[in-house]
């Protein structure tokens, strides 16, 4: 009980004593005790406070651990959505890489969870947040595992499928060598191992997609796989040209149902454009060089018997002459169809069966053997030796019934024809093309023919035009004609070598004819001896003959003198003497001269006399005024296409009519200036005017006529 403090009571004083003298209380009622009750009073207000300060307390203490709780919560969350998606979120995972880290993100849940139940400070906290925690650690987890098995069904999907497509790829390769036998004995055929183990693999994707074994579903994915195996195989039979087998294999493929129809007709018309085209070009290579009809692709690429062995006839066949154990090889794809002694009968397809003789068969060779072609039957048997130490292996071929020779088994010819040679000619090819009984292929090898003849030809044509253009340019650039390669020289067409000397004697014409317009006085019969090997007859005759007058060299050394001397005064020096290299320099000089000793003898004939220095300058004058016209044209001076030469009265002229026999006529003009004159017509004008005036026009009065002439 609270001790009652002494202050709250009252106090008297004792009888007898003090100054005041006795106290005499009045008169009052006696005095009750209220101890008890108080205390009862003050016990109950006790305990009022106490309940609400308790109750103020318990609600201020379960705010703060709501606020605790909710902060966990939100820590929690914010660690989880990163963990989950995050920039490396376990939910922006996919395949193998989800499937990986699955467990390492439930155990990044789990620590998340249990990092944020640690800062919490007291049980209550902790109580609180556990339901909370449970709840979206839940929602969390079920969110991973549900991308988990999207994620990792989707990932041994693409797996069993990329597994089946890689053992596809190696049963393709090892079908060559199907039909191997193992060091057991047993037969070791890669292939078909390879290809079970693909199918397997797909069976495994049907049932991670839901598929019931033996359902139409299971069975497409199956032959998803039979049909890229098939096309695969298919394709490597093509590239050895063994189109026989892939087409069989096609075949034999659809029958068992293992591809799809659509699939199939796809494939066999693939092979068959391609069998076809590549028939087309063996037999236009074979009929171009040997005249035969040889077609692997159309056959069964029959392989080599016995490597390097001779072929030689007999009355039973053929006979392939080996040395003793050289490996006999299957010649094509085959089934064993018996083994008796050293005899081996092979059923091949197309109807043909091969029998072959004397051949020690291999321990691993079995009747009722699916071989491919170059599978090694045996070995070479040491029945009846030849001269040379050898062995004969009898080889025989029976297609549809009847006997062929094992020569001609890659040819449409029933026969091996000894007396094919090549063909000289593109008739004599399309001839041996004609043999050929399919209509659509004899079309396609004939007109394949005639395109390549065509294309040779035109190949021919373009390195004989190169040779004759090497050869013009090395004779233009002054290489002599004895300096040109022999083996280029001969390879020119009589009538280009013709022309092509005919082309040097006129260079060579040109080279002495402009040194002789340049200095007249050079002509000496030394002069004419060292060059007389070069000219042309004509010109060698008349240099000759102007050797013989004197007086004509005289006078026409001092023309020379004089075209010089006004070519110098004019800016045309580089006429005078121009280099024998630069060919249009030269012409130009000598069409130039021509022209001016032509006007002057015309002049000359006219007057019946000599004309004098005064009368020769103006011709001179007007020649070059001319000659300064026409270069801004690019035109050259005078005749293009008359070749300058001597006549009686001159060192130099045109050339006549009659020696102009090699020009074609309508395709020839003459220039003058700007104006042209076609060859006849000029000629025409000119005997006109010849006849009426009795002498020889000059060419500006034929020029002048023909432009008065044109309408």
């Amino acid at each position: 009980m609270p001790t009652v403090p002494t202050t709250f009571v009252p106090q008297v004083t004792p009888s007898g004593g003090g100054d005041i003298g006795d106290f005499a209380a009045p008169p009052v009622q006696p005095m009750q005790n209220y101890t008890p009750e108080q205390v009862q009073q003050f016990g109950r207000a006790m305990t009022q406070a106490g309940n609400v300060a308790y109750s103020a307390g318990v609600a201020i203490q379960d705010a703060i651990d709501e606020a605790e709780t909710k902060a966990s919560d939100v820590a929690f969350l914010q660690q989880a959505n990163e963990i989950m998606r995050g920039q490396n979120g376990f939910l922006k995972m996919k395949g193998a890489q989800a499937k990986n880290a699955f467990q390492a993100t439930q155990d990044a849940l789990a620590q998340a969870g249990q990092q944020a139940m640690d800062r919490l400070q007291n049980e209550t906290q902790r109580r609180m947040f556990q339901n909370v925690l449970s709840r979206n650690m839940m929602t969390f987890q079920t969110q991973a595992s549900s991308h988990y098995d999207t994620e990792a069904v989707e990932y041994d999907r693409e797996a069993s499928r990329s597994r089946a497509m890689s053992y596809v790829g190696l049963s393709v390769e090892s079908y060559k060598n199907r039909g191997k036998v193992g060091s057991d004995g047993l037969p070791s055929d890669e292939y078909v191992t390879d290809l079970a183990v693909a199918i397997n693999e797909i069976r495994s994707v049907g049932r991670l997609n839901g598929y019931v074994e033996d359902s139409p579903q299971m069975k497409d994915l199956e032959r998803s796989v039979y049909s890229t195996w098939t096309a695969g195989v298919a394709e490597r039979l093509a590239d050895d040209k063994d189109y026989d087998e892939a087409l069989a294999l096609v075949d034999n493929m659809r029958a068992a149902d293992k591809l799809p129809a659509d699939v199939a007709k796809k494939l066999r018309d693939g092979l068959e454009a391609n069998q076809r085209r590549e028939m087309v070009t063996e037999l236009t290579g074979s009929i171009r060089w040997s005249g035969s009809l040889e077609t692997p692709s159309g056959s069964a690429n029959f392989a080599e018997l016995v490597k390097g062995g001779r072929y030689e006839q007999d009355k039973d066949g053929l006979q392939v002459i080996g040395a003793r154990n050289s490996v006999v090889s299957s010649p094509t794809s085959a089934t064993v169809k018996s083994i008796d002694g050293t005899t081996v009968v092979l059923s091949a397809r197309g109807d043909r069966e091969i029998v072959l003789t004397n051949v020690d068969p291999s321990r691993m060779l079995a009747v009722g053997m699916e071989i491919p072609r170059g599978h090694t039957l045996g070995y070479v048997g040491g029945e009846n030796q030849t001269d040379d130490g050898l062995y004969p292996v009898g080889y025989s071929v029976i297609r549809n019934g009847e006997r062929i020779d094992p020569r001609a088994v890659n040819s449409l010819q029933e026969d091996w024809n000894e007396s094919a040679e090549k063909p000289k000619t593109l008739t004599e090819a399309l001839n041996i093309a004609a043999r050929i009984n399919d209509d659509q292929l004899r079309r396609d090898v004939q007109a394949n023919l005639r395109t390549v003849y065509g294309q040779e030809e035109q190949l021919q044509r373009d390195q004989y035009n190169d040779n004759l253009a090497s050869v013009e340019n090395q004779l233009a650039s002054g290489v002599s004609m004895a300096d040109i390669p022999k083996a280029q020289w001969a390879e020119l067409k009589p009538v280009h070598r013709e022309q092509l000397m005919k082309a040097q004697q006129i260079r060579d014409d040109e080279r002495v004819l402009n040194e002789l317009y340049t200095n007249p006085s050079l002509l000496t019969p030394e002069y004419l001896s060292k060059n007389e090997g070069s000219l042309s007859l004509q010109t060698k005759q008349r240099l000759r003959g102007l050797l013989n007058s004197p007086e004509k060299l005289y006078a026409v050394t001092v023309d020379a003198t004089q075209v010089n001397e006004t070519m110098i005064n004019n800016g045309f020096r580089h006429l005078i003497n121009p280099q024998s290299t630069d060919m249009e320099a030269v012409q130009q000089s000598i069409l130039l001269r021509a022209t001016i000793e032509r006007d002057i003898n015309t002049d000359q004939r006219r007057l019946k006399r000599e004309l004098d220095r005064d009368e020769k300058q103006t011709i001179i004058d007007s020649a070059l005024m001319t000659y300064g016209r026409t270069r801004k044209t690019q035109r050259f001076l005078g005749f293009d296409y008359l070749w300058p030469d001597v006549d009686e009265t001159g060192l130099l002229s045109t050339m006549t009519r009659e020696q102009l026999g090699g020009v074609s006529a309508g395709t020839e003009v003459v220039r003058y200036g700007n104006t042209e004159i076609p060859i006849e017509k000029y000629y025409e004008i000119r005997d006109k005017l010849e006849n009426a005036g009795g002498r020889i026009p000059s060419t500006r009065e034929i020029f002048s006529y023909f432009m008065q002439a044109k309408p």
